[in-house]
């Protein structure tokens, strides 16, 4: 189709230079904090830990990811009497179990050998008595990433007290409905006692930021509030995938009803079947990184007449498809996740075919309006973009940065800016 090949090239291209527009988002004063718990730039949590009982190895490990040398520590086995034993002991470690990371929805454990012993730290619980007494900032950070927290390397974070230490932490993200990010004072004492002590939102969260054709008269449900940022992603994206279901299968009987050419009926079809895919996918994605899609419902749904089909496709589709799947191309290049890499592939075929219906339905529809309502369209579809540049004033999440792919606040308005200037010109 023509329509489409000439989107899925102009979305390649503009997604090419939106990969090379850089960052500038907001910055988070750290004065008030001394000191900082990363090394080089970056967090990496075994760095200056110091166990309880001195250990010959320590590997922080996930149920995703195999030891690299930023999760390990020292010699395995440096020590051991049998060192064919204590390695054999080691390669039989088969425990799944593990505190939640908030960063990325799995699962995370610490392995030490000691000796001949080799151990399995599997709890916070466990977790602060391998530690304790908390004696250095690279404990508390441990055990506060722990429980839920995650560090941002961008300044001091942080400083010891009378009783331990206090760190500054962020939870949340800034990517889906009623969310946000925000920054913490965390004390860790030094028996390990983790307490928040002050609480401030920085970043209300971007509701836009997972985009799908949405219809009147279908209710989706909110993702779980303890869900990790990854899983609250991917949660969302697979409801309003299902959503999109629903609206493509009112849009083909609309189309019908209305007396639209068989090939248009027959796209919105098979897009509502391209959106039961994507709807599985990112589900499976959403329970890989710990949470589950929001449940979906809706009333029996109406066909309507011919403005409000033409005033839902000018918003939902030409506008909302159409960034959508241009983002989801950018997110097939950047994301560094390579199941979800070809899964935003995929996806990205997929709506970029649907954005081209939209502007295909668009054009069928719209000249049988009159000139005051196709100036009404006019404005709604200008609205709807307006709407999407105040969503790109809230910076993704890191972890939604670099292993979904999503695009920094420059990036998304670079990727903004040629479909104002193109498409609305």
């Amino acid at each position: 189709m023509n329509t489409r090949r000439l989107f899925s090239r102009w979305f390649a291209l503009v997604a090419a230079s939106a990969a090379g527009a850089s960052a500038c988002g907001p910055t988070i004063t750290a004065e008030q904090f001394s000191a900082s718990v990363c090394t080089n730039g970056g967090y990496v949590p075994l760095v200056g830990v110091t166990p309880t009982v001195p250990v010959d190895y320590l590997e922080l490990r996930s149920a995703a990811s195999a030891p690299s040398s930023q999760n390990t520590r020292g010699m395995l086995c440096a020590t051991a009497t049998d060192r064919a034993r204590c390695m054999s002991a080691y390669a039989a470690i088969n425990d799944p179990s593990g505190w939640s990371v908030s960063l990325d929805g799995l699962t995370q454990q610490l392995v030490f050998t000691r000796g001949d012993e080799v151990g399995v730290v599997a709890t916070v619980d466990a977790l602060r008595a391998f530690l304790a007494p908390v004696d250095a900032p690279a404990d508390a950070a441990l055990l506060a990433t722990a429980s839920g927290f995650r560090v941002r390397c961008d300044g001091a974070n942080v400083r010891p007290t009378a009783t331990g230490y206090e760190l500054r932490l962020f939870s949340g993200t800034t990517c889906g409905r009623n969310t946000g990010l925000d920054v913490h004072v965390v004390a860790v004492s030094r028996a390990g006692v983790v307490q928040t002590l002050q609480t401030e939102r920085l970043e209300d969260s971007n509701p836009n930021c997972v985009i799908g054709r949405r219809t009147e008269g279908v209710s989706v449900g909110a993702v779980a509030r303890d869900a990790s940022v990854l899983g609250a992603y991917f949660a969302d994206m697979a409801a309003l995938e299902s959503s999109a279901v629903r609206a493509f299968e009112r849009l083909a009987r609309e189309l019908d009803a209305l007396g639209a050419p068989a090939t248009l009926i027959a796209r919105a079809r098979s897009a509502a079947r391209d959106e039961v895919r994507h709807a599985r996918v990112a589900g499976s994605l959403a329970r890989r990184f710990g949470a589950s899609a929001p449940a979906v419902s809706s009333d029996e749904l109406a066909v309507r007449d011919r403005l409000a089909v033409a005033r839902e496709n000018a918003v939902e589709g030409c506008v909302r498809e159409t960034f959508g799947a241009l983002v989801g191309t950018f997110q097939a290049r950047a994301a560094r996740d390579p199941d979800v890499a070809r899964a935003m592939g995929a996806i990205a075929r997929d709506e970029t075919e649907h954005a081209a219906l939209a502007w295909d339905v668009a054009a069928w529809l719209e000249p049988q309006l009159t000139d005051a309502e196709r100036a009404s369209l006019a404005r709604d579809r200008s609205e709807a973009l307006d709407a999407l540049m105040r969503g790109a004033s809230v910076a993704a999440d890191e972890a939604l940065v670099a292993t979904v792919g999503a695009p920094t606040l420059a990036q998304t308005h670079a990727l903004l800016a040629p479909l104002r200037a193109t498409l609305w010109s």
